[in-house]
């Protein structure tokens, strides 16, 4: 698409004079309209794209600078509704996604709306996810939380490095405290160690835990994005921020993601991650 845009169409080709002679050996009457019969061609440049009245865009603090110029192609004459979150945006440079947005909007008349109530999270994972946003970007305008459970967030550190056998205690005492779904969120690069855990624990097979596994999800930060659990499991924060493309933004959107209890997992103290995302709590 946004070469499309740079290239434009191809240059015409001028048709050639029609060859009114047989040259390759048939023996059928040709005839010099068939000769001048053009077969109908598609062209791709004809229409590029479709163009629309209203545009909608939800969570509009991920869209790239390259995605906001296909989406201005086809909405050029539209009215937008454009709905995002800048302190859970996963681009690496917030200000360039600004100005494209910006230079989407250009003169046009803009209202804006502030979302100014979390309902989904309860005010104890809330704060303290607020907490460490804050303390990154502190520009962060942020909603609050309406609900309470009573229940603070529990902050753990697994024993000697071992955040398997850690990640599958939490997880099945988290199976006790809660009765819906249970998120594991841990960063990309210890994925396959979390879920060799989870799948060898006794969390798998027809046993008294399946139905805490029927309950249970393991995804990366980004796959998190826009869900929620009743329970969840961070693991690794400090890791999470390093492997994120957005950072701390990031960690904000995994810390957010429960709507009944939150539990995060440090590396032990034998890590080189010492647990640098808690200073921002204080």
């Amino acid at each position: 698409d946004e070469l499309a845009h740079l290239l434009g169409p191809p240059p015409v080709v001028e048709d050639e004079e029609p060859d009114l002679f047989l040259t390759d050996g048939r023996e059928e009457v040709v005839t010099t309209m068939d000769r001048l019969e053009k077969t109908p061609e598609t062209d791709p440049f004809g229409e590029q794209h479709q163009t629309y009245a209203h545009i909608l865009v939800d969570e509009a603090q991920d869209i790239t600078p390259m995605q906001w110029r296909m989406l201005r192609r086809r909405g050029a004459q539209a009215s937008w509704t454009i709905v995002g979150d800048p302190a859970q945006s996963s681009w690496p440079d917030s200000a360039e996604s600004a100005r494209a947005l910006q230079e989407l909007i250009g003169t046009a008349p803009v209202r804006s709306f502030r979302m100014s109530t979390n309902y989904r999270s309860p005010a104890e994972v809330f704060d303290l996810a607020a907490k460490v946003v804050v303390g990154a970007y502190p520009a962060a305008d942020l909603p609050k939380a309406v609900r309470s459970t009573g229940t603070q967030p529990e902050l753990l550190t697994a024993e000697g490095d071992d955040l398997r056998s850690a990640t599958l205690r939490a997880v099945t005492a988290l199976g006790d405290q809660v009765e819906g779904t249970i998120g594991v969120i841990c960063p990309p690069s210890r994925l396959a160690e979390i879920a060799a855990g989870l799948t060898g624990s006794g969390l798998t097979g027809s046993n008294e835990l399946d139905g805490l596994r029927q309950r249970l999800t393991l995804v990366t930060p980004l796959e998190s994005k826009g869900l929620e659990y009743d329970g969840v499991v961070v693991v690794a924060p400090d890791d999470i921020v390093a492997e994120s493309p957005g950072g701390v933004r990031v960690l904000y959107v995994v810390l957010t993601r429960p709507t009944q209890r939150l539990v995060t997992i440090d590396p032990g103290p034998s890590s080189t991650a010492s647990a640098a995302w808690r200073r921002s709590l204080g």
